[in-house]
């Protein structure tokens, strides 16, 4: 298919990989040897990592005026910033304001005051936080504001602290302390820590399991231990002790036995007594993890074992998106109805995706027969997502008939736009960490600056033109990560200069 041809080129090319005309001399002057105020900040870069205070505190005035004295002076009192006075804390947001460290150490007091539940410096420290990319501060924020509106009025903030509880992947007290409440308030309902433990157990995660379990179940954790550890002897000795268990935990046992040898899952739903104490949803995920391993391992069966979760409602987005996989791979073609009822019941944010979108609008157009509203929906959806940057996109526009082209070229940036992004301190300090080897603070840095704040250091968002700069920048000084990850939040590139230039 042309567009999935022309879509293989682009993702070789769209990345940035060899945007532009580089300089040799310039490349090999990119990495001096570090003199001996650099070597300051590497050592407190190494004792931060090692949680080294006195290191940290003896280091600092020696970074007195470096390029990098802000992450010096942040490193030295974030390991401290439990036993921190307030005074020295807003001292120091005094003089790094409008910093990314400003903001980076905001973001970490929001933490300690949300696990203090010091609610008023929180609202206060709040109003002045940029960032927003902390889901755990995020969630503290959107219970509080929840709680004081007496929960009258707040469902979309209540639904994205069950969201995003249900999608944490790791233990966050933020958000785990959010969604309780929620829970305590009667506002969210005890199924979803049921369905938070089965995702965390499938995946050998204990610590959010015991977290979810821990509000739901008296039971003591060391039988989560048990069952982690062997769930097909946690089974075997419940059944022999003729089924004095509970449902949930017995589908807790069937969902890690599935994640590891979906074959023997599949023995015990045939033959396990137990298994008759599922009531339909427990029974529905079991088998959705069934056929998930199914698909992963290309079985064709799988299809035929998600049909035993019906419309799949209450289920993961990554167990649907998988049952998704399985209906297009069916052996007898596409099964259409179950890619369109899969996606369905995706959550909203899921169902936004590209690709969702895409199949979901197939599985519309392939109703029979089509009625008055299917199509028309159908197009509309592809009208949605059609365009040139995407995989999908492009697959949208070769189905609504239109010609994929290349995008438009856009200029160059100006002279005077690559001094403003070249004197902007944040991607100064940026480019400074990354040449010292102090990538990780160095790349956050540069993605503060180039996608969360704008060209003043306030909350906004750079200009288009302004991210090809800064792009253009990376590319120049062949810092990579960051000429790609620039150029891919920029609305333009220029493919057909990646084409003319782009070698292996």
């Amino acid at each position: 298919m042309p567009a999935v041809f022309l879509r293989l080129i682009a993702l070789c090319l769209s990345g940035g990989l060899l945007f532009f005309s580089l300089s040799p001399s310039f490349a090999a002057s990119f990495s001096p040897a570090p003199d001996r105020h650099d070597q300051v900040l590497i050592d407190m870069a190494t004792a931060y990592g090692q949680n080294d205070r006195r290191k940290l505190t003896h280091l600092l005035p020696q970074a007195k005026g470096h390029a990098l004295e802000p992450w010096a002076a942040y490193w030295e009192l974030k390991v401290r910033l439990g036993d921190a006075p307030e005074r020295e804390i807003k001292d120091f947001l005094r003089q790094y304001e409008g910093t990314y460290q400003e903001d980076r150490l905001r973001n970490d007091w929001l933490l300690l005051l949300g696990q203090r539940q010091d609610w008023t410096s929180f609202e206060r420290e709040w109003a002045l936080y940029r960032m927003h990319d902390d889901k755990e501060v995020e969630c503290y924020a959107s219970w509080l504001n929840s709680s004081q509106k007496k929960f009258e009025g707040t469902s979309s903030q209540e639904e994205f602290i069950r969201r995003t509880w249900l999608n944490q992947r790791s233990s966050d007290e933020g958000c785990t302390y959010a969604f309780e409440q929620l829970l305590l308030a009667k506002r969210v309902n005890a199924l979803d820590a049921w369905r938070k433990a089965r995702s965390m157990v499938e995946i050998g995660r204990k610590p959010p399991a015991r977290d979810a379990l821990h509000m739901v179940s008296g039971q003591s954790m060391a039988k989560l231990d048990e069952l982690m550890a062997n769930p097909q002897r946690f089974l075997q000795q419940r059944a022999a002790s003729m089924g004095k268990e509970t449902p949930e935990w017995v589908a807790l046992a069937l969902i890690k036995l599935a994640a590891n040898d979906h074959q023997l899952a599949l023995k015990q739903m045939n033959t396990l007594k137990l298994v008759k104490s599922l009531n339909s949803e427990q029974l529905e995920w079991v088998w959705a993890v069934i056929a998930r391993q199914a698909a992963m391992s290309f079985d064709p069966k799988a299809v035929v074992y998600f049909e035993s979760t019906g419309l799949g409602q209450g289920l993961s987005d990554e167990l649907l998106a998988w049952k998704v996989r399985a209906a297009l791979r069916s052996e007898d073609g596409p099964r259409w109805p179950m890619v369109e009822s899969a996606v369905q019941a995706m959550s909203p944010n899921a169902q936004k995706d590209p690709a969702w979108v895409y199949w979901r609008a197939r599985a519309l157009m392939a109703k029979q027969p089509a009625s008055t509203t299917t199509l028309p929906q159908a197009l509309m959806a592809l009208q949605s997502i059609a365009g040139h940057h995407g995989f999908y996109e492009q697959l949208a526009l070769e189905e609504l008939g239109q010609k994929i082209t290349l995008p438009a070229r856009p200029a160059p940036p100006t002279p005077a736009e690559m001094d403003a992004v070249k004197n902007n301190l944040g991607f100064q300090r940026a480019v400074h960490a990354i040449r010292l080897g102090i990538r990780q603070e160095g790349v956050k840095e540069w993605n503060y600056t180039a996608g969360l704040v704008d060209a003043q250091g306030k909350r906004g968002r750079m200009t288009d033109r302004e991210k090809q700069a800064a792009a253009q920048w990376a590319c120049e000084m062949e810092i990579w990560d960051r000429c790609i990850s620039s150029t891919e939040r920029t609305s333009q590139y220029d493919v057909n200069h990646q084409i003319g230039r782009a070698h292996v």
